[in-house]
């Protein structure tokens, strides 16, 4: 009776530990890797928290706190927060001067700003856990033709996080809405 006790549980151990895909895992660090290629110097790292070793059995007894059960949405400042940034991030991207270099890119961006900001807070509301829902186009079909270059994303990325920084967002929170933005990637830079 013990050793099928013990298969069982077992076999439920090794179903459960495949359960979550390691392609998921490796694709979120990957992107935010790439996102945050300078690392901590953007405010994004791969590296995992450091702190104390903690067991299993301790973070299962461990009470959550209060800013862990809020939502991204929440803990950046909600909608308005999300307003503010997304103006200031279109602003700077139709200003910058790396992004001229696309000339499609460049009219695309300093064409109604307000429809760009507006897609940019229902976006980033509806995928950080905010009461909005998105009802643009598909992120591929809305950007395939700015055909944007690794070169446009990386500069993209450097105004993300900078805005982030002089909005004076917590670096988790930064680190959490760089890695919606790179998980947009694949969609978004011409392959």
């Amino acid at each position: 009776m013990k050793k099928t006790y013990f298969i069982h549980i077992f076999l439920f151990a090794t179903l459960v530990g495949c359960a979550s895909s390691p392609d998921e895992g490796e694709e979120a660090s990957d992107d935010v890797a790439e996102a945050g290629a300078g690392g901590e110097e953007d405010g994004l790292s791969d590296e995992p928290m450091g702190g104390d070793a903690a067991t299993d059995e301790d973070a299962a007894n461990a009470a959550p706190s209060p800013e862990a059960e809020k939502s991204l949405f929440d803990r950046i400042g909600g909608k308005g927060k999300l307003q503010m940034f997304a103006d200031k991030f279109v602003t700077a991207l139709a200003a910058s001067a790396d992004l001229q270099k696309n000339p499609t890119l460049a009219k695309a961006m300093q064409s109604d700003q307000t429809r760009h900001k507006q897609m940019l807070v229902d976006f980033l509301c509806a995928n950080s856990g905010g009461p909005c829902s998105y009802g643009g186009k598909q992120i591929k079909e809305a950007h395939a033709p700015l055909k944007v270059t690794r070169d446009d994303w990386n500069a993209m990325r450097k105004l993300f996080i900078r805005t982030l920084r002089e909005m004076k967002v917590p670096k988790k929170e930064r680190m959490d809405l760089a890695l919606i933005a790179a998980r947009q990637k694949k969609h978004i830079v011409a392959p």
